[in-house]
């Protein structure tokens, strides 16, 4: 990527979680980027093709910290809490890429292809649900059952720590958000 373009796209971040996707114009991202209409233009088609840009970056950014060094463990209980914990970090540490990719994803922007960028975390799920259920660690449900209510679980999770930030700089009560996930998908 560009310079221009990454100035462009942070300034985007900037503004849409600021104003909204649809209460910021492209003048105002060119303005705030420090290029002009024409340059913004160049990199950007339109105005859809920068929103999609832009949470393409940051959702495979977030997906890049989910995931690191999962694949280096095998105990599959502990592989799903480093996922959750550096889910949840994620969320926490990334206050504007969080806040742009909830604002997208419950936006009339989000549609099919957008979901696909998340194919790889759901794919990691479905391989995670398959191994738990065979090794009697997991309940049984739908791998894709199993991405969707950790996710919300995580997004729950996530609300309740962003209205209480010392209860996320708190060990124990962590553990026990963690140990509150598995009652729902952990097998009894």
């Amino acid at each position: 990527m560009k310079d221009k373009e990454i100035q462009i796209l942070d300034a985007a971040l900037h503004l849409f979680n600021k104003s909204g996707i649809q209460g910021t114009a492209t003048s105002t991202i060119a303005q705030k980027a420090g290029v002009s209409n024409g340059t913004l233009f160049h990199y950007f088609k339109t105005k859809t093709s920068l929103i999609y840009a832009l949470y393409q970056k940051v959702k495979n950014d977030q997906v890049d910290q989910i995931l690191e060094g999962t694949d280096d463990i095998s105990n599959i209980s502990e592989r799903i809490n480093l996922i959750c914990t550096q889910w949840i970090r994620c969320a926490m540490n990334n206050e504007n890429d969080y806040k742009f990719c909830n604002q997208f994803e419950n936006s009339v922007y989000f549609d099919t292809k957008s979901a696909n960028i998340e194919k790889r975390l759901i794919k990691k799920f479905a391989e995670i649900s398959e191994t738990g259920i065979h090794q009697k660690v997991l309940t049984f449900m739908p791998p894709d059952m199993f991405y969707e209510v950790t996710k919300s679980n995580i997004i729950g999770i996530v609300g309740y720590l962003k209205k209480n930030p010392v209860k996320y700089r708190t060990p124990e009560f962590m553990r026990n958000i963690l140990d509150f996930y598995w009652k729902s998908v952990g097998k009894n």
